[in-house]
């Protein structure tokens, strides 16, 4: 497997990781900010972050994928 293969992969379970954390303090009743105070705001936004870096990992893969196939088209 590729290197860059790889770390598509950890931006993908790193994705995944931020989500499931992130809505689990949603869900339990916000983040909090330094000072304490609950910001949902805040918590939104690193959804919306950890859906952009998933998606960002998916599309380096699908590059990937068809970069290898080209090559191996030009191979055959």
């Amino acid at each position: 497997m590729s290197l860059a293969i790889q770390n598509a992969i950890v931006g993908l379970q790193s994705a995944s990781q931020n989500f499931e954390r992130t809505a689990g303090e949603i869900v339990r009743g916000g983040t909090r900010t330094a000072d304490g105070d609950n910001d949902i705001v805040a918590g939104l936004a690193s959804l919306k972050e950890s859906e952009v870096q998933f998606k960002a990992s998916a599309k380096v893969i699908g590059a990937i994928a068809q970069t290898e196939g080209r090559l191996l088209d030009i191979l055959a």
